[in-house]
């Protein structure tokens, strides 16, 4: 009799820890259904529950600086903490130096702040708590080291359990000399403007075709023109699951930041870049006065081939 209770306190214990591993606050995503798209974008399967309810609470693209791994130590007051319960362990921080593209869509939304941190591995398994890829990256980092760091806050109902996930959608390491260029553009429009609402924002590697004069109008505005070789993350306000098929992306260069045209003009026609840009709409009311397409920068990848996951045809919502 004793030793069926013990069995069954220790298969509630486990129990617990799986709970709270799955919506505790820092733990970004359910490891065991986690499938991956070429691009790094974790994707959750939800396949043997019911469908899950994610509210799109904020989004961030930010230049960032990794700040290391530290070792967490829970300071809940729960039985099992710190050491049983999940929250303790590697902690990945970073300082964010610049944000690209910032998008509050609930009142409850986290704000700007000046670091983001995320739990990658826990004190009660070996298996990361962020996906592999996501895991691999941040381990090769070094104290210091510049890169493009991406993430939601989404609020998740999963079986009438609800709990904030904060996934990484991607981290891309950067060079000194490319940091630099991003953190001297001025991001327009102001992500302060009351008037505008981001509506989506976009990270792809694409093949410089040149600028021309546009045909879509006769305004004779000479327009940039890249095709989208490999798309890195592109997120969409909507609340539903899309495709877009896009196969390039223009820009009119008479409308943009002047460095970013120096930059473009700066390609070799036929060379790869690293683009990054944001859509935003203005409102008066509810009425749309106007779409701004603003790109963030565009960066040479030197000597790049495009690999066997590069392909020119869609675009990813992330919900």
């Amino acid at each position: 009799m004793k030793k069926n209770i013990m069995i069954l306190m220790v298969l509630a214990g486990l129990l617990t820890l799986m709970v709270s591993s799955v919506f505790a606050d820092e733990i970004v995503i359910d490891i065991d259904n986690l499938r991956t798209i070429d691009m790094g974008m974790p994707v959750v399967d939800f396949g043997y529950l019911d469908l899950p309810k994610v509210e799109k609470y904020a989004t961030f693209l930010t230049l960032a600086t990794f700040e290391g791994v530290l070792q967490h130590r829970c300071m809940g007051l729960t039985t099992l903490c710190p050491d049983l319960c999940g929250h303790s362990g590697n902690l990945a921080v970073f300082s964010i130096d610049k944000n690209l593209a910032y998008g509050r869509f609930h009142e409850y939304g986290d704000t700007r702040s000046e670091l983001f941190h995320v739990l990658i591995k826990n004190t009660i398994s070996d298996i990361p708590l962020v996906p592999q890829n996501i895991y691999d990256q941040i381990t090769s980092l070094k104290n210091g080291d510049k890169v493009l760091l991406s993430w939601n806050h989404n609020y998740v109902t999963i079986n009438g359990s609800s709990a904030p996930q904060r996934p990484i959608n991607f981290i891309y390491p950067l060079t000194e000399s490319q940091a630099g260029m991003i953190n001297e553009i001025t991001v327009l429009p102001p992500v302060a403007d009351t008037s505008a609402k981001l509506m989506k924002y976009s990270v792809f590697v694409g093949r410089y075709e040149g600028i021309a004069d546009s045909t879509a109008d006769n305004a004779g505005n000479s327009v940039a023109t890249f095709w989208i070789s490999k798309p890195v993350y592109t997120f969409y306000l909507a609340d539903f699951m899309t495709l877009a098929f896009q196969f390039r992306q223009t820009f009119d260069v008479d409308k943009i930041d002047q460095r970013i045209v120096n930059d473009i003009k700066g390609l070799e026609v036929g060379s790869f870049a690293l683009v990054a840009y944001r859509v935003d709409n203005f409102f008066a009311g509810d009425q749309v006065l106007a779409e701004v397409t603003t790109p963030l920068f565009v960066l040479p990848i030197p000597g790049y081939v495009p690999g066997p996951d590069d392909m020119a045809i869609i675009d990813f919502l992330v919900l």
